[in-house]
């Protein structure tokens, strides 16, 4: 359980990393910018869509890591109250 926490930390600081350092050309940030792409693909790519479906993957992230300290939390609280009544 601690391994998914930690994993899931982990990549929400690499997409997080990559998507300020990358001038929007990475694997993320290509939606969000207006250029010659989003122009030529504009009516078979709904890049306002795609733009927020990978804002919202980095909040997703977030909350996952959220539930597992909660989750871990509450595992460590009840094997205490079990193992030492």
């Amino acid at each position: 359980m601690v391994g998914w926490g930690v994993m899931w930390g982990f990549a929400a600081g690499i997409r997080q990393s990559a998507k300020n350092d990358n001038n929007n050309k990475d694997i993320w940030g290509w939606s969000c910018v207006d250029n010659k792409r989003r122009q030529v693909f504009a009516d078979k790519v709904d890049y306002a869509l795609v733009c927020r479906m990978q804002s919202w993957s980095l909040v997703c992230c977030l909350i996952e890591v959220v539930l597992e300290c909660i989750t871990i939390l509450l595992y460590s609280v009840v094997f205490y109250k079990y193992y030492f009544k």
